[in-house]
């Protein structure tokens, strides 16, 4: 099956305590073959994370076609996958 779980943090809590939070819920769902994906969140979290997690065994072909299509890294240069 399918599991999607949407998750809000509370803009009181730290920003510390925010980004632990995010690195055990990213380990969690590694452990169980899934993924963290941040949807939205404050510049300070986004500056520490990947928002769009690890990357799996085809990221060098995605590295190659962002190569291909965007030589000169116009196209938002940091915001895919990877920070590609």
């Amino acid at each position: 099956g399918v599991g999607i779980v949407h998750l809000c943090l509370m803009s009181e809590i730290s920003t510390e305590l925010q980004a632990a939070l995010i690195r055990r819920l990213r380990e969690a769902t590694a452990a169980l073959g899934g993924a963290l994906i941040i949807e939205r969140c404050p510049l300070p979290i986004k500056q520490q994370f990947d928002i769009w997690g690890m990357p799996g065994s085809d990221f060098g072909l995605m590295k190659k076609m962002k190569a291909v299509w965007d030589p000169k890294e116009t196209l938002s240069p940091g915001r895919s996958l990877g920070r590609i």
